[in-house]
Parts: structure tokens; C-alpha cells; sequence
């Protein structure tokens, strides 16, 4: 078993001043490798991205599934759904990733295709990603 330790990032809230979020480095595969650093929502079902980076990787935004998602606030967010290949460290695997055209959402790691594969601990610190690599 391999596990990934990423820092809580502190940033400054103007209600509650200085909190810790739970952000690790992910990469999206296509045409072209990015890396992103995403927000790791355990209430979120899907991980979520702008259309810019579904573009970026090779994909074709009108493609993807037609559905919508709700955010914590209740707001539907249009989006299309794709199956994309991660790399979080060296490890790699294939999740279904919903693109929203709106472009000002933050980068979310949900838990639909994620969970079964990584096993996400939020501790004191950080966060830690305990993954087994099939080979």
C-alpha cells in the first residue's frame, strides 16, 4: 500500500480568518498531462472541473453526458461528463469527471471513482491518500 501525505493549505476567510482545506495534486490525462490542485470534498459525488480544461485535454466539452449537479448552496450547475484518467503520484486510474461551463468553480476530487480505489484520511495535519497499485 502506498500512501501520499499533502499539508492542509491555509487560507485567510474573511468570516473565520485563517483555515485549513484539504487540496492534493492530481493529474489529469489526454492529449496533454495537467496537474491541478484539487479540493477534496468527501460530500461531493463527482469530481468537477471548468470546460477550458476538458478542451485542454483533447476532449470534446458537447461529447460528454448532459446532467447537472447541485453545490452545497443548492445552485444547479449544467454540466458534461466524461471519463478521464488521474495520476496522483504514480498512481494511476480512470474516474468519470463532470465539465461545467461556468469557469470560476473551484476544482473539486469527489468520491464517484475515486473511494474504491483511494482511501482518503483526514487527519490533524493533512490529508492522506493510501492507494494499492494493480499491475
Amino acid at each position: 500500500m502506498k500512501e501520499l501525505f499533502f499539508p492542509y493549505r491555509r487560507v485567510r476567510s474573511d468570516l473565520f480568518g485563517e483555515v485549513s482545506i484539504p487540496v492534493v495534486k492530481v493529474f489529469l490525462i489526454g492529449k496533454e498531462e495537467i496537474g491541478v490542485d484539487v479540493i477534496v470534498d468527501s460530500g461531493a459525488v463527482i469530481s468537477i472541473f471548468p470546460k477550458s480544461l476538458c478542451n485542454i485535454l483533447g476532449l470534446v466539452f458537447d461529447e460528454g453526458r448532459e446532467a447537472s449537479v447541485r453545490s452545497a448552496t443548492g445552485e444547479e450547475i449544467r454540466v458534461r461528463i466524461h471519463k478521464v484518467s488521474m495520476r496522483i503520484g504514480e498512481f494511476i486510474f480512470d474516474a468519470r469527471v463532470a465539465f461545467s461551463e461556468l469557469e470560476e468553480i473551484p476544482y473539486v476530487l469527489g468520491r464517484l471513482d475515486i473511494l474504491e480505489k483511494i482511501e482518503i484520511r483526514f487527519g490533524k495535519n493533512g490529508t492522506r491518500l493510501l492507494m494499492e497499485q494493480k499491475y
